[in-house]
């Protein structure tokens, strides 16, 4: 690994840490935020937690097609610009439109994070080190998300709407200073393996329900989400 790929590997790792912070940060109070601090009753806060699972879903396929065909980077500051709205909007909203608005937001902003952020790591790391890269990355995931829990809970008071403003407020400005961290970042791409295929938008869902392995990697990853 050179130095050009260390240095924007760490960049990429911060960022991995700080979105994963973020999710941990704020989600597992969503429920009690919305049914219980704004009023807004039980039946709007599952509808805010089914909207956040929901639009991720959604804007995946999406999000896919477009770091293939315009880079991980661009795609990655959108969504954090987006995260930062829609975390901003959910702590200031106090009906139920404007709650299932942002939840929405940021729940698309966060799911095309980590995907934007894996194929940057493909591109900065060469074959004999991204094994190490993703444990990496799956490490301070899972360590942004308790970390974050854990200071979240600490911060919000169920008594008080304010605590959750701010909460979300905190969160917002995370995911913008990030937007400078990585908006500065020169991608170094690894050398390429000899006899592998090139980087193409083209092939859609045909080639990939085509591709066996492929397959069955994604009906395990389902199964071990929802088990």
């Amino acid at each position: 690994m050179t130095r050009a790929m260390g240095a924007a590997m760490r960049r990429i790792h911060v960022g991995n840490a700080l979105s994963a912070f973020g999710l941990g940060f704020t989600v597992p109070y969503l429920y009690v935020y919305v049914a219980q601090v704004r009023g807004l009753g039980a039946m709007t806060a599952g509808s805010v937690l089914a909207v956040f699972a929901v639009a991720a879903l959604i804007v995946l396929p999406f999000a896919g097609r477009a770091i293939v065909r315009r880079g991980p980077l661009p795609v990655l500051l959108i969504a954090l610009l987006t995260a930062a709205l829609g975390a901003l909007s959910l702590g200031l909203s106090s009906h139920a439109s404007t709650v299932l608005l942002s939840a929405a937001a940021l729940g698309a902003g966060q799911a095309v994070m980590q995907p934007a952020l894996a194929t940057m790591i493909v591109d900065c790391s060469p074959s004999e080190t991204r094994s190490r890269a993703f444990a990496t990355q799956f490490f301070l995931q899972n360590l942004g998300l308790g970390v974050g829990g854990l200071i979240g809970g600490h911060l919000v008071d169920t008594s008080s709407a304010a605590s959750f403003t701010v909460l979300f407020a905190i969160e917002a400005a995370m995911f913008l200073l990030l937007v400078v961290v990585m908006a500065t970042l020169r991608l170094p791409h690894s050398p390429r393996i000899e006899g592998a295929p090139t980087r193409s938008a083209k092939g859609g869902w045909k080639q990939l329900l085509g591709n066996r392995a492929m397959v069955q990697l994604s009906v395990l990853g389902f199964v071990l989400f929802f088990a």
